[in-house]
């Protein structure tokens, strides 16, 4: 995930969420997404709903962080990096000027913090 301006060094430990903290983030997220967009919607209508929900933050990052956009909970998830049965793993968060890093044995997901 390098490119776009995303640094390879200096991040630095923010702490750490549960993985099934972070799946319930996402989970909710993909609920909202869905009782918000009517079956029959257009794709305007559909990605005007998902970037207000996956943009927002609903204060799940660590002490240090808590505003992560709900998206990248919603990244972790869907692209594998929680294991499904393993309620201990730890997503760790890492900071590095605009950039949040949350990662898992099974990779990472990089998001830009416009909030910071």
């Amino acid at each position: 995930m390098g490119g776009h301006g995303c640094p390879r060094g200096g991040w630095s430990k923010r702490g750490v969420v549960s993985a099934h903290h972070v799946r319930d983030v996402a989970r909710a997220g993909i609920q909202k997404v869905a009782d918000a967009v009517p079956t029959d919607s257009g794709a305007a209508l559909v990605s005007k709903v998902r970037s207000e929900i996956w943009g927002a933050s609903s204060g799940w990052g660590p002490m240090d962080v808590p505003d992560i956009p709900d998206g990248a909970a919603f990244g972790l998830d869907v692209l594998g990096f929680i294991p499904p049965s393993e309620f201990e793993v730890a997503v760790a968060a890492e900071e590095t000027g605009q950039w949040l890093r949350l990662s898992t044995e099974a990779g990472h997901v990089v998001v830009k913090n416009g909030q910071r």
